[in-house]
């Protein structure tokens, strides 16, 4: 379709086989298309075009089956790329059932890369919600003396937030405990930190607040 883009377009109308029309403001041409469904099907110059549509028919019901099996987090593409891998072995000849046990394998190449890919996205989600602090209601502590007492205000942060708490209050005066094992999510407050024993928490996982373990025992640094 050809619009004319001239000063003085020719007016509408039938010039053999060629059509003026007027659309929005603008002068447009054209010509039939000569292409129909029956060239197409019997025209020797389709004759690629057509064995290419038998192969695809064959290919497409068998990578749809594939790509079915696939995670949820599967793409069209995935779909593509198995339509393409059995074109690819109908070209060379191969059964329905050969070609199906190959889709399979190609299958467990891209399951495992969906998985991998799936996991990175939850540790991403993770280590963007493991920025927040929460706060959880005050626990009971036992006293050195014996007896319980409820500590006031107790939170909940990530390793790198308590590490980066911790490190000011620190000092000689105070006898704080200094954890050397795994990174853990430790309940502090003021109370906690001047005695040697810390109540921690283990990592919580997602829409789930930890459980409490017993008090755990710090090596002391003076």
């Amino acid at each position: 379709m050809a619009i004319y883009v001239c000063d003085n377009p020719p007016p509408p109308g039938n010039y053999g086989r060629y059509q003026v029309y007027i659309d929005r403001g603008r002068s447009i041409g054209r010509v039939p298309n000569p292409l129909d469904s029956g060239r197409v099907k019997n025209a020797p110059e389709f004759a690629n075009t057509r064995k290419h549509a038998a192969l695809l028919a064959k290919a497409a019901p068998l990578a749809s089956a594939a790509h079915r099996t696939l995670p949820d987090n599967r793409k069209r593409t995935h779909y593509q790329q198995l339509a393409g891998m059995a074109i690819q072995w109908l070209k060379q000849d191969k059964q329905e059932a050969e070609i199906q046990l190959l889709l399979q394998e190609a299958t467990a190449l891209m399951r495992r890369q969906l998985k991998r890919q799936k996991v990175q996205e939850l540790l991403a989600e993770r280590k963007k919600d493991g920025k927040r602090v929460f706060a959880l209601p005050s626990p009971v502590v036992p006293e050195r003396g014996g007896g319980e007492k409820r500590v006031a205000s107790a939170t909940v942060a990530s390793a790198p937030v308590l590490l980066r708490r911790l490190h000011p209050l620190r000092s000689k005066k105070r006898r704080t405990g200094f954890y050397t094992g795994p990174p853990f999510f430790v309940l502090y407050s003021q109370s906690l930190i001047n005695g040697p024993e810390f109540s921690c928490l283990t990592r919580f996982s997602e829409r789930r607040l930890p459980a409490y373990l017993p008090p755990v025992r710090f090596s002391e640094t003076g």
